[in-house]
């Protein structure tokens, strides 16, 4: 038997029935609601739902609560709490993705894939505001992790396989400060900073902390014109210091404003000031103040303790190197306690003595001239002015005296 109704049961009155509007195309409308009773809700929970904030701004807002939760848009979902994920299978845990389409803008537009922005506005006071914050909580009891890193990245240009071209730069992170208000000072701004070491909780120990590490950047073939741990570019001058690197690491037992544990050279090409910051056209200024005492403004010292060990100080007057043409002060120990300087100077060719101080006695290896109007005092009264040594019974010494007009006088010596 057929039951029939009249009139005639369709969509849009059952719609009708449930207390909703009927539309076109069987599509149903509800409330536009609000953030404290959405229009669409579930079960007894009223205040929990879907709505739209504002009538016909093409938005859905979620309602959690009786409070705004976020808000889909065209532009993208906007959330008001953060954003929790609690996986624990696998070993990587995808929480936010996105495949980027190909590039527009003809190389004056940036392209952003994942764009994360905090605004802070008012006037309360705050002892810091972040806008991202990266927490790891590794709370590890048995077995082994080489690394725990708190943030890990890369950047991957092109596919194996794959050419890759038209790439000016790149980096993996940057930072940028700007102050764009109309007034006041910032005391101090770091684009990034290493934190103080945190040991406040527990007893363990760290062995080697370090705030910057560098790895392994260069490769035998495929880094091509130079690999730098750091790099400091050019900055603009005008506070009262621009410094490359600065440090205000004091003096103490272990400490050491720069410290080079590698044997590698060190290239410096501008001039460097030591214990002042006033140089003049000097390449080195070594700088100590001590009235009334002397100080050691420079060292040079040799590990050996065997005869003839030395240390030597170079002039190289015409950039041959070392042992060509350059002039030397050397001081060589006999393997004791005896040290003795010796003058070298070149002529032509490798250098040679010329003077030379020990403890008791100073030898000149070429001529001695002692310029017109000065004055050679030899000895004094109760002792001998002049010795001729190693000189043969029947050898000739003499002492030559030359006048302002080139006229020589010869003093004999007869042995």
């Amino acid at each position: 038997m057929a039951i029939s109704y009249s009139p005639a049961v369709n969509s849009a009155r059952i719609i009708t029935a449930l207390g909703f509007t009927p539309a076109s195309a069987g599509a149903v409308v509800i409330a536009d609601g609000s953030a404290a009773a959405p229009g669409m809700i579930y079960g007894s929970d009223v205040d929990t739902g879907f709505y739209q904030a504002t009538p016909g701004d093409g938005t859905l807002s979620i309602a959690l609560g009786g409070a705004n939760m976020g808000t889909f848009s065209s532009t993208g979902l906007s959330l008001a709490g953060g954003v929790n994920t609690t996986k624990t299978t696998g070993t990587t845990n995808t929480v936010l993705s996105r495949l980027a389409a190909a590039m527009s803008g003809g190389g004056t537009t940036d392209s952003t894939n994942v764009l994360i922005t905090t605004d802070f506005t008012g006037t309360g006071s705050a002892f810091q505001t972040v806008g991202a914050k990266v927490t790891l909580d590794l709370n590890h009891t048995a077995g082994t992790v080489s690394f725990a890193l708190a943030n890990d990245g890369y950047v991957r240009l092109g596919l194996a396989g794959s050419a890759v071209s038209g790439i000016t730069s790149v980096r993996y992170s940057r930072g940028h400060i700007s102050h764009e208000g109309t007034g006041g000072t910032i005391t101090t701004a770091a684009v990034f900073e290493a934190g103080d070491v945190d040991l406040l909780d527990g007893t363990g120990t760290i062995g080697t902390m370090t705030g910057f590490q560098v790895g392994d950047l260069g490769h035998g073939t495929r880094v091509t014109t130079a690999a730098y741990g750091v790099s400091v570019g050019n900055m603009t001058a005008g506070a009262p210091i621009t410094a490359a690197y600065q440090s205000a690491m004091a003096s103490g037992t272990g400490k050491w404003g720069l410290y080079f544990s590698g044997t590698a050279k060190s290239y410096h090409a501008g001039q460097i000031a030591i214990g002042t910051s006033a140089v003049g056209t000097e390449q080195v200024r070594i700088r100590q103040d001590s009235a009334g005492a002397t100080t050691y403004g420079m060292v040079l010292m040799n590990g050996g303790s065997t005869a003839s060990t030395g240390v030597a100080l170079s002039f190289d007057p015409t950039g041959n190197g070392a042992n060509s043409r350059d002039g030397l002060i050397r001081a060589t120990t006999n393997g004791g306690n005896v040290i003795t300087f010796d003058f070298l100077v070149a002529n032509g060719g490798a250098p040679a003595v010329t003077f030379t101080i020990a403890p008791a006695l100073v030898t000149s290896a070429q001529n001695f001239k002692i310029a017109s109007a000065k004055t050679l005092t030899l000895g004094n009264a109760a002792t001998t002015g002049l010795v001729a040594g190693a000189l043969a019974a029947t050898t000739n010494a003499s002492i030559v005296i030359t006048d302002s007009t080139g006229q020589a006088y010869r003093i004999p010596c007869i042995i």
